[in-house]
């Protein structure tokens, strides 16, 4: 993001890596489980039998929760698709460019100093419904609040983003922040289709963990069932 490493020095060669440790590497979206049946439910591919079942599915921002984010906002996540989405950005992005960055914690704090760092000419503003670093030691928010203001970004907080649009963010105090690119980094969201593999999840639908990382289901637990499309 701040440009001080290459897109090549950011990734790895995943398919000679597979090659080289004997691991088969297949390009598909996991849909669903069949715990019966031990299966992994592939999107546009036959169903990937398993054994023993590793679980990395990642997460993406609640774009639902913000009108208008889901067609106008670039979510950070997944992350390879907001790589491309960057890159093509930064390679449009010609003199004074405004950015605003929806989300202040660790993620939104990081993201508007790369951002910063990378397009020295744009005009930064960084807008989150709680304090900066929500959560995080009162010492480390001072600092970071500093940290903000000496890069010239400007800071929202307390203050919900309520929608996007083409141009900009709105937010409930009613104020309007122009943007040429708005970037989410609220709070995640698990994929959809864990509701339905009757996998114990947690209170924001990611899988429930048990001391060893393990699944905290039930080997008896039933999986429920996924509505019909």
């Amino acid at each position: 993001m701040a440009g001080r490493y290459s897109f090549d020095d950011c990734h790895i060669d995943l398919a000679a890596l597979c090659a080289r440790t004997g691991a088969r590497l297949l390009h598909a979206e996991a849909v669903g489980l069949s715990r019966a049946g031990r299966l992994v439910l592939m999107r546009g591919q036959p169903p990937l039998a398993y054994d023993l079942l590793s679980l990395d599915v990642g997460s993406a921002p609640h774009l639902g929760a913000i009108a208008g984010a889901a067609e106008h906002a670039v979510p950070v996540k997944p992350i390879a698709d907001f790589g491309k989405r960057w890159l093509a950005f930064v390679d449009r992005a010609r003199g004074p460019t405004k950015i605003v960055v929806i989300g202040g914690g660790a993620g939104g704090v990081e993201l508007a100093l790369a951002i910063d760092h990378r397009l020295p000419e744009a005009s930064v503003a960084l807008a989150t419904r709680d304090d900066v670093l929500a959560g995080h030691a009162r010492a480390a928010q001072k600092k970071m609040r500093a940290i903000l203001a000496r890069r010239g970004i400007r800071v929202v907080e307390n203050d919900a983003a309520v929608g996007v649009e083409t141009d900009g963010a709105r937010l409930a105090s009613g104020e309007r922040l122009a943007a040429d690119a708005v970037f989410v980094v609220t709070e995640a969201t698990a994929p959809h289709w864990l509701t339905y593999t009757g996998l114990t999840l947690d209170a924001r639908g990611f899988v429930a963990l048990a001391a060893t990382l393990r699944s905290a289901t039930r080997a008896s637990s039933p999986p429920a069932t996924a509505p019909r499309s």
